[in-house]
């Protein structure tokens, strides 16, 4: 039979294994991000600059350009938002390596998994309308 304290090191175990998963997978998520957000700008670019390329060639109307460069705007504001929850990702990152050494503590973790799924949402759709609105002008 195990003692309260056997009973109690057992769950701090599980608990700090849990923690450290966590850690690893915020820290993968993280690296992950700033690597893709050098291509997303750098797509960003690419499209402004077809953009205007077709404007000078009559390829695109003026609404055509105005809604894609408006939701190019939307994008960028989306990536600034991403910034900020890669800053709280960071903040628990720090919370959840303290849970790792005071264990016995009480967890400070702030909840941003939704945020960030969201926020990744919120991102593709708008390139997906972007992407069919590019694939309409091709068409044409």
């Amino acid at each position: 039979m195990k003692t309260t304290e056997e009973k109690e090191n057992e769950k701090l175990k599980l608990k700090t294994v849990a923690l450290a998963d966590e850690c690893s997978a915020l820290s993968t998520w993280k690296e992950e991000r700033q690597q893709n957000r050098m291509q997303f700008w750098t797509n960003l670019r690419n499209v402004e600059k077809t953009l205007q390329e077709w404007k000078l060639a009559s390829k695109v109307q003026d609404d055509t350009l105005r809604k894609i460069m408006f939701q190019i705007q939307e994008l960028e504001e989306l990536e600034m938002e991403s910034l900020l929850i890669i800053q709280t990702m960071q903040e628990k990152e720090k919370d959840l390596m303290y849970q790792l050494t005071h264990p016995k503590q009480e967890p400070v973790l702030k909840s941003v998994g939704t945020s960030r799924s969201l926020q990744l949402i919120k991102i593709n759709s708008l390139m997906y309308e972007i992407f069919q609105t590019l694939q309409r002008c091709v068409e044409q």
